[in-house]
Formats: structure tokens, sequence, C-alpha cells
């Protein structure tokens, strides 16, 4: 029923706690302007991406920011790399757990005889 929509202006990142961070503040502003209950659907578009080599950090950083920061580069880095290796997520951020209305399986076959896995 409800459409909501909101714009956040983050400056350039390369890590994937700025981008969760950013989700965050997001989500709680929509509930705090909206008052939104569940949420059925999220789009979310990036706009101005650049080459993370043509990236420029605020020349103001606090040292202790920029440490934060390049650790969170380096778990994001790791991330990518097990990924990459593993062919799947092996390393997430942020709740891993059992979903609402999580993955049911294939309990109906169309073209396949489903597998154990699948149960």
């Amino acid at each position: 029923g409800q459409n909501w929509s909101a714009y956040l202006r983050v400056s350039p990142f390369r890590d994937d706690h700025t981008a969760l961070h950013g989700l965050k503040a997001l989500f709680a502003r929509a509930h705090q302007e909206r008052a939104i209950g569940r949420t059925k659907k999220v789009h979310v578009m990036l706009q101005g991406l650049v080459p993370a080599a043509n990236i420029q950090h605020d020349l103001l950083e606090t040292p202790e920011a920029r440490r934060t920061r390049q650790r969170w580069e380096r778990l994001s880095d790791l991330t990518d790399r097990l990924h990459t290796r593993y062919e799947a997520p092996v390393l997430t951020l942020g709740y891993h757990g059992e979903q609402p209305g999580a993955y049911m399986g294939a309990k109906i076959a169309f073209g396949r005889i489903p597998a154990l896995a699948d149960f």
C-alpha cells in the first residue's frame, strides 16, 4: 500500500559495513517518517560509483577514523576473497539465522525429482 523513498549521500566507501550503516539509517528514517509496519520490498540504487583507486578520502579524517575505516575495508576484502575462493557466502555481516519465511526447499518438483537436501 504505502511507498516511501529517500536519498542518502555518503562519503565514498568500499566496505560492506558503511553500506549497511547507511541502509540502517534509511530504515530508521522510514519507520520514523512513515510509521511503516512490515516491509515487503526494498529497492536500492547506487550512483556516482568510481573505481576504488579513484576514491578520495576526507582530508580531515582523524587517525582513529582512518584506522576504523581501514579495518572495515580489510574485512570486506577478506570476505570478497573467501566468497570468490569457495564460490559461496561463507562470511556475512549481521544476522545469520533462520529468517521468517525462509527458503522452504523444492517441495513441488517441476521437471525433476527433488534431492534429500531440498527437504
